[in-house]
């Protein structure tokens, strides 16, 4: 019996440190990505803000079936912001699968967005992606990073649920687009119905629309800001008809007050023989030559941004933007 004890406690502590071993293993692996959807690597968000977003982010995945990230790096290395993004979606997600991803970089303030698979025309529609990329580019700039986590992830689904909601009901709803509205949608995306003071000029509609402003309920379809730019160019035809009037009025006063007529020919402000011509002649003085060189038709333009699409490093479609802050 004592002989079998010596014969298997060596496989048992064999068997046993393996197994430490393989949790070794796998704790860092785990520890290195607390999070499926967020990858604060620069440690611009705070832990509630990143808890927020990626719960927003796994409902997104749940609901609509889109891959939406938000990550934060120090340094682009070698790569442009479009380059970095591209090929971290690419790691994260399989080739063309559909999803928006953010990008933030310190070193350089660069900033870029990523699309793939239905996410590139879907971003593209109606300027989409413009309109987001807006929206959380202004936090950026005054270093509200929280808040352009947040706001992406809002209007990210804002804008999947508006969408959803017009294509179940553009066949049946007339004006399903602005008939989509509902409060997780919010104005951002989708156009209310017009308050009655900005149907005509008034005092009160120019009121309300000054209230809007400090409110800052803007978005996409902002009436207020729309009404104030009517209001102001309104203004700028009555001032320059009024300009036109005046000046017409003025040249038929001022031509009552002057009777004096200008003559025509020189003849009639010359008295009678004060002027004699006795010799003329035409002398050369010199000449001017001016060279342009004829310009060359050897240039090779490079592609622009701005609703296309492109290839990453990977292989993979993407759409985007990218810019600094």
């Amino acid at each position: 019996m004592k002989i079998g004890k010596n014969i298997f406690a060596p496989r048992i502590l064999a068997v046993i440190t393996a197994l430490l071993l393989a949790c070794l293993c796998v704790i860092p692996a785990g520890a290195t990505q607390k999070y499926k959807w967020v990858d604060d690597r620069n440690d611009l968000i705070g832990e509630n803000c990143e808890k927020e977003i990626e719960a927003s982010f796994e409902y997104i995945k749940n609901t609509y079936d889109y891959n939406v990230y938000f990550a934060t790096v120090y340094s682009l290395g070698s790569k442009t912001a479009t380059e970095y993004a591209d090929d971290l979606y690419d790691s994260l997600f399989p080739i063309n699968s559909t999803g928006i991803l953010m990008l933030v970089s310190m070193e350089e303030r660069d900033y870029a967005f990523s699309t793939s698979g239905a996410a590139i025309d879907l971003f593209n529609t109606d300027s989409r992606l413009i309109n987001l990329e807006l929206a959380v580019v202004a936090l950026l700039r005054v270093n509200d990073f929280e808040g352009a986590a947040k706001t992406f992830a809002h209007l990210t689904q804002s804008c999947l649920e508006a969408v959803r909601r017009y294509e179940q009901d553009k066949d049946d709803i007339p004006n399903a687009w602005m008939n989509s509205y509902c409060e997780t949608i919010d104005d951002y995306w989708v156009k209310r119905k017009m308050p009655e003071e900005y149907n005509s000029v008034s005092l009160r509609g120019i009121i309300k629309a000054l209230s809007e402003s400090h409110e800052n309920t803007g978005g996409i379809y902002d009436y207020g800001r729309d009404y104030l730019k009517r209001c102001a160019s309104r203004f700028l035809i009555a001032l320059a008809v009024a300009a036109v009037v005046a000046f017409i009025w003025v040249g038929v006063m001022k031509s009552k007050m002057n009777t004096a007529r200008r003559q025509n020919a020189a003849s009639n402000y010359v008295r009678p023989d004060s002027f004699k011509l006795t010799q003329s002649s035409d002398l050369f003085l010199y000449s001017t030559v001016s060279r342009t060189a004829r310009a060359r038709d050897d240039s090779s333009g490079s592609g622009g941004g701005g609703g296309g699409s492109h290839t990453s490093s990977s292989g993979g479609s993407h759409g985007g933007s990218s810019g600094k802050f």
